[in-house]
C-alpha cells in the first residue's frame, strides 16, 4: 500500500512524500527547495503547489503565500493570493508599510501609515493594527514555551535566506479572518535532530527549512499528534495525506553504518527533510 506523508511543523507543513512499500523509498524528482514538487515521480505522490515560494511567480497583484487548510484539504499549500500589497516585497508608496490589517471579522494585507517611532528588528512593540514596528516588520506575540508573553518587531519573510544569522523563517503568525500564514524570521537555536545536541528539556524538531530547538513534546512514535514538537525528542509529527492522519514517527540516520537506526519500520528520508523518519 502507498502512503504519502508530509512533515507538520509549528502547524504548518514542509512538504515531503515517499512510498513505504520500497526498500529505501523512491523520493521525489522535483528541484530541491523550489517550493513546487513534481505532482508524480516512479510510484511517489507529493502534493502540487500552485506556485514558486522563492520565484514569487504569480501575476500582477497576487503574493505567493502558506494557506491554511480549506476545500476539503488537511494540508497548508502554498496559493497565490490577491490582496492591495506584498509583506515581503513592502511595495506600498512611501511612507506606508504593507501589514495585515483587521476589519470586522476579516484580516487582508493592506498599506497603511508606519509609525512616527516605528521600532527596529527584534524590538519590543506594542501589537495590534498599525503596529508601531518599522516596514517590513510585524509586532508578534511570542511565550517561547514559557508563562508569560511579549511583543516583538520581526521581519516578514518567504526563507531563511531572508533572516539575519541566529534567524530562521518560520510560519508562526496566525491571524484571525484569514487562511495566509506568512513566515517571520525568528530568532532560533539551530541544532542536530539525529545528536539531539538542545538544552535539557528541548528537543531538536525540522521546523520548516531548518533543524531547531523547541520545548520537548510527550507523544511517543506511533501516537496521534498536531505539531512536530509535540513529539519527544528524536521524533517529528507526519502527517498520511491519503488517510489525513497525523502521527509521530522517530527520526533516523539514512547514511550506511549511521545512526541512529530503526528499532521498527523501515528509514526513509523525505524530500526536503535533512534526516530520516521511520515508516511503518
Amino acid at each position: 500500500m502507498q502512503r504519502v506523508w508530509v512533515l507538520v511543523a509549528l502547524g504548518l507543513l514542509l512538504v515531503a512524500a515517499c512510498d513505504v512499500r520500497v526498500s529505501g523509498a523512491s523520493q521525489d524528482g522535483g528541484t530541491p527547495d523550489s517550493g513546487r514538487p513534481d505532482a508524480s515521480t516512479g510510484g511517489t505522490t507529493v502534493r502540487v503547489q500552485e506556485c514558486d515560494l522563492h520565484a514569487q511567480d504569480c501575476r500582477s497583484g497576487q503574493q505567493c503565500v502558506w494557506v491554511a487548510p480549506g476545500d476539503g484539504g488537511s494540508s497548508t499549500e502554498l496559493r497565490c493570493r490577491a490582496g492591495s500589497c506584498d509583506v515581503v516585497a513592502q511595495d506600498c508608496p512611501s511612507g506606508l508599510k504593507c501589514t495585515y490589517f483587521q476589519s470586522g471579522g476579516t484580516a487582508a494585507r493592506r498599506c497603511v501609515p508606519i509609525s512616527a517611532s516605528a521600532h527596529a528588528e527584534n524590538e519590543s512593540c506594542v501589537s495590534n493594527d498599525g503596529d508601531n514596528c518599522a516596514a517590513g516588520l510585524y509586532c508578534a506575540m511570542e511565550t517561547d514555551g514559557g508563562p508569560s508573553a511579549h511583543a516583538s518587531c520581526r521581519r516578514f519573510c518567504a526563507t531563511s535566506n531572508e533572516c539575519a544569522p541566529g534567524s530562521a523563517c518560520l510560519r508562526t503568525l496566525v491571524r484571525i479572518g484569514t487562511p495566509e500564514r506568512p513566515g517571520l524570521c525568528t530568532p532560533t537555536t539551530f541544532c542536530d535532530p539525529l545528536a539531539q545536541d538542545c538544552p535539557a528539556s528541548q528537543g531538536c524538531y525540522l521546523i520548516e527549512d531548518v533543524s531547531a530547538c523547541r520545548p520537548e513534546g510527550a507523544v511517543a512514535p506511533g501516537a496521534p499528534c498536531e505539531l512536530s514538537a509535540d513529539c519527544v525528542r528524536g521524533s517529528g509529527c507526519f502527517e498520511n495525506l491519503e488517510t489525513g492522519v497525523r502521527t509521530c514517527l522517530a527520526f533516523c540516520s539514512t547514511t550506511p553504518g549511521g545512526g541512529p537506526s530503526c528499532t521498527t519500520g523501515t528509514c526513509v528520508q523525505p524530500q526536503r527533510a535533512s534526516v530520516g523518519a521511520c515508516f511503518q
